[in-house]
């Protein structure tokens, strides 16, 4: 955990988001720094990075001083969430808040605590669609309970891979397939009733950018 706080305030925070498939290995953690640093980017949400660890929360030093801090994937190898970090960024983080396997919580500090509302960040991983509705039900009861905790005055941002389609519509333009599985109920439910929209739908792709990963 960083030892002095910093501000965020008045830098433009640029926010992306990952499904890895697997970030264990050195080279590939590597590359994605140097990507995020070309673009400038503040943090990446990072869904299936496949490392894991004995702690609920680790703090993995990366190249120039970018810091990825993440959950444990299972006793498979597979799923964990985390967080990549620029060192700017890094220096303004308050805590780090292990929900679940599939969802971490980042608080930021921002220009003055006391005046200026916190910056918080959810990385989630939503289960796959051959998952037991049991364990979906149950991520999105925490998630839903980790928001309601960040309160009013703050800006929430989540980042995550939510394994649903979401159907065409005005809000959301811009999706791959209007056939859809059996967990867009969940999620549509789950962005309506906290009156949310899915950003990535937002953005006008060529079709095979669309998808990150088609199944039946």
């Amino acid at each position: 955990m960083p030892a002095e706080e910093s501000s965020l305030a008045y830098v433009p925070t640029l926010l992306a988001t990952l499904n890895y498939r697997s970030h264990s290995t050195t080279w590939k953690q590597g590359e994605l720094v140097a990507e995020a640093d070309k673009l400038n980017l503040t943090a990446i949400g990072i869904q299936e990075h496949r490392i894991q660890c004995t702690e609920p929360v680790k703090y993995l030093d990366l190249n120039g001083g970018w810091k990825f801090i993440h959950s444990s994937a299972d006793t498979s190898g597979n799923g964990g969430v985390g967080l990549l970090l620029n060192p700017r960024v890094y220096s303004a983080l308050g805590s780090v808040i292990h929900i679940s396997q599939h969802i971490l919580k980042f608080t930021f500090s921002t220009k003055c605590s006391k005046s200026w509302p916190k910056l918080d960040i959810l990385v989630c991983y939503s289960p796959m669609s051959a998952s037991l509705q049991e364990d979906v039900d149950s991520f999105y009861a925490s998630l839903q309970h980790a928001m309601d905790e960040v309160g009013q005055h703050a800006f929430l941002t989540i980042l995550g891979n939510w394994n649903a389609r979401l159907p065409q519509t005005s809000q959301h333009p811009w999706v791959y397939s209007n056939i859809l599985h059996r967990d867009n109920d969940s999620f549509c439910d789950f962005l309506a009733a906290n009156l949310m929209f899915s950003a990535n739908t937002s953005f006008r792709k060529v079709p095979d950018r669309l998808y990150t990963h088609r199944s039946s």
